[in-house]
């Protein structure tokens, strides 16, 4: 009986130390990811997200992606309304260096996608 008391307390302790250890990886990784920032596109050097400085009068702006449409109209032949996932899947991405330079002062290199 004492030595299969010994066997399971062995086995929770060696249980406890893999899945600390585990977890504790993942949150490295976790804290690794959240912590990567790129800082140059296509052979040019990019600011830091700290220079960007998010100032607009209402914060930054999200949108209900179930009831997001995005409205063409104006000088088309056809006039039309597109979902979200209408507009991620359809259509090709385009990102490019861009130089964003504020009224207040300050200026920023980012990619803008």
């Amino acid at each position: 009986m004492k030595a299969l008391i010994n066997i399971s307390t062995i086995l929770v302790a060696l249980l406890i130390i893999i899945v600390s250890c585990s977890s504790t990886n993942a949150q490295e990784r976790t804290q690794e990811l959240k912590s990567v920032e790129i800082r140059e596109y296509q052979g040019a050097n990019l600011s830091s997200i700290k220079d960007f400085r998010e100032n607009s009068i209402k914060g930054p702006q999200y949108i209900n992606r179930e009831k997001y449409r995005l409205e063409v109209t104006g000088l088309v032949q056809r006039p039309n309304k597109y979902t979200y996932d209408e507009v991620i899947t359809n259509y090709k991405s385009y990102e490019k260096l861009v130089t964003l330079n504020c009224v207040e002062g300050w200026s920023v290199n980012i990619r803008w996608g």
